[in-house]
């Protein structure tokens, strides 16, 4: 648990560096996403994602008063959730 905080907390420290610094990379794997482009990444509406955060079913930080995703513990989840589909 204190790892994935500590992963998150540094991820949010590089992302935060780069738009300090005006250097935002397009497609990195630990980029951070807010809950409408989590939506359009996954593929589902406000209302589930909303539902998933209020069971803690999915990966997510708040950032002040916004939800904040990190792509890589997104896909890392979904990769979860598909061998948990498959095995059952």
């Amino acid at each position: 648990m204190i790892s994935r905080i500590r992963t998150r907390v540094e991820v949010l420290c590089v992302f935060l560096a780069q738009v300090r610094d005006g250097v935002m990379p397009s497609s990195s794997k630990s980029e951070l996403m807010t809950a409408i482009e989590t939506c359009r990444y996954l593929k589902i509406t406000q209302r589930t994602l909303y539902r998933y955060l209020r069971g803690r079913q999915i990966p997510a930080f708040k950032l002040g008063k916004e939800w904040r995703f990190v792509r890589s513990d997104l896909e890392q989840w979904i990769r979860d959730r598909t061998r948990t589909s498959l095995s059952s």
